[in-house]
């Protein structure tokens, strides 16, 4: 893990910089935003920490998907 911290990070970091489709992603998400932060302020305390902590688990799993795939990609290629 700390190999990935020192490095991966910050290679992944840079290519996503560049890259279109991410570059397409992140407008995408300005686009709703606004809506989605209109929503999650209509809900319950409890029911926006369920959202809340279910993103945080997502983005969890997302982050761990991309060290094991740089990892895959620095010992296997």
């Amino acid at each position: 893990m700390k190999q990935w911290l020192e490095f991966g990070e910050k290679q992944v970091t840079a290519l996503l910089k560049c890259d279109p489709d991410h570059k397409k992603l992140l407008e995408q998400m300005d686009i709703v935003q606004e809506a989605y932060i209109k929503i999650v302020e209509r809900l319950s305390g409890e029911e926006r920490d369920v959202v809340e902590r279910y993103i945080t688990i997502c983005e969890d799993l997302e982050h761990q998907r991309t060290i094991a795939a740089w990892y895959c990609g620095k010992f296997n290629g």
